[in-house]
């Protein structure tokens, strides 16, 4: 499966950050993955990622992605299109929240032991037991790409 990065991620930034958060990040990425400062480094140095990050790539690729991360980054209209598009992504990619729905609002099916609810395409909002047992929240329709949060407590038995 081929990863993708947002240019928040190249640059270590939060998609929240503010302007000089994300040109002082880019000063630094910049430096830290320039390919002339490799000849000199060791691979355990901070310019390259650690082992959670999403790096393996050679220095020259990781330094113009940082670049193009930056271009896009530091206009207030390239920035608002790159969010939208993001938003975009993730909703084709996981489908859309629809709406809140309460547990108790839910159908219960025993035999198949799942929380149904109907969805507006005719189709039905599906969360089993076990997906409850855990920890989901979500559920998402068996026709369409809709999802809901499904809102509920989890009541602990005393010992």
């Amino acid at each position: 499966m081929v990863e993708h990065f947002t240019h928040y991620q190249y640059l270590r930034v939060a998609p929240t950050a503010e302007y000089y958060a994300i040109k002082r990040a880019y000063q630094q990425r910049i430096l830290e993955t320039h390919p002339d400062k490799h000849s000199q480094r060791t691979a355990h140095t901070s310019a390259l990622p650690d082992a959670n990050e999403p790096f393996a790539e050679p220095h020259a690729d990781l330094f113009n992605k940082v670049r193009l991360a930056w271009h896009i980054l530091q206009s207030t209209d390239r920035r608002k299109a790159y969010d939208a598009y993001l938003k975009d992504l993730e909703a084709r990619t996981h489908g859309i929240i629809h709406d809140e729905v309460g547990l108790d609002e839910m159908d219960y099916d025993s035999d198949a032991e799942e929380y149904l609810y109907p969805c507006r395409c005719g189709g039905d909002y599906m969360l089993s037991r076990q997906d409850l047992a855990l920890g989901a929240d979500v559920a998402q329709c068996t026709t369409c790409s809709l999802r809901v949060v499904v809102e509920y407590q989890v009541e602990l038995d005393d010992p």
